[in-house]
């Protein structure tokens, strides 16, 4: 909520800055920083983020620093560390991760997330952990990409409160051959045409398939770059 007697403020212009860096076998680092300016007003909002990820044998861990000013409150500095390891050869793993911030906040946090199905369409997250501002709290979640949208459901509670989450999201593209129903869509769509191929899938794209039309909808690609789109053949007939 913004302070009493200020005005709405629309969002004027940004100027944004992102890098990233593989360093052969030590890591990768990224580094951002963001801008905003809104109408009406002479303050900005300004984001640095800075990170450093590598592993060790099984081992993954990444530092993370993020600093932020806004319009209506103080400037906050925060730090976090995290460390995951697979669990044996299942799709899961387990990750701890620390955070402490300079407007007081320490936080820990423990949790084991996976994939499941063939495809690794159904995702899930089990998290505990504690926060010396807010006491214990912990959540449990789960989504399903399927051919028409992605499926949601969690619960998340802690010191006096519990909250349970049911949600659905998917896309409608009509073309000159019909309409095809997606997953959410995303900034930038590609429309593939199989004829008579139906619920055939596709690499690196949990849960598309074609329709009884045989078109899909892929989403979610990168604007402005050459996307790769394969078919899973294997699962061809003659």
């Amino acid at each position: 909520a913004l302070p009493p007697g200020l005005p709405f403020t629309n969002r004027r212009g940004e100027i944004r800055f992102d890098l990233s860096q593989q360093l052969f076998d030590w890591g990768s680092v990224f580094a951002s920083a963001r801008e905003q300016s809104y109408w009406g007003t002479s303050g900005k909002d300004r984001l640095v983020q800075l990170g450093y990820s590598g592993n060790y044998r099984q081992f993954t861990y990444s530092i993370f620093y993020n600093y932020s000013t806004n319009l209506f409150g103080p400037s906050n500095r925060q730090i976090s560390f995290s460390l995951s390891i697979p669990l044996g050869d299942t799709r899961a793993s387990a990750q701890y991760a620390v955070t402490s911030g300079s407007n007081g906040l320490a936080n820990q946090q423990a949790s084991v997330y996976g994939s499941a199905l063939d495809d690794s369409r159904l995702t899930y997250n089990v998290t505990g952990g504690h926060s010396n501002q807010a006491g214990g709290n912990g959540s449990a979640s789960t989504s399903y990409l399927s051919q028409v949208g992605r499926f949601d459901a969690g619960y998340s509670g802690g010191r006096g409160y519990g909250q349970t989450t049911l949600g659905m999201a998917g896309g409608v593209v009509v073309h000159a051959d019909g309409v095809t129903l997606s997953q959410p869509l995303g900034e930038t769509i590609a429309l593939v045409e199989a004829p008579k191929a139906q619920g055939v899938g596709f690499e690196s794209q949990p849960g598309v398939a074609t329709d009884w039309a045989g078109n899909a909808v892929i989403p979610n690609l990168t604007p402005y770059r050459s996307n790769r789109l394969a078919i899973r053949t294997a699962v061809l007939g003659d």
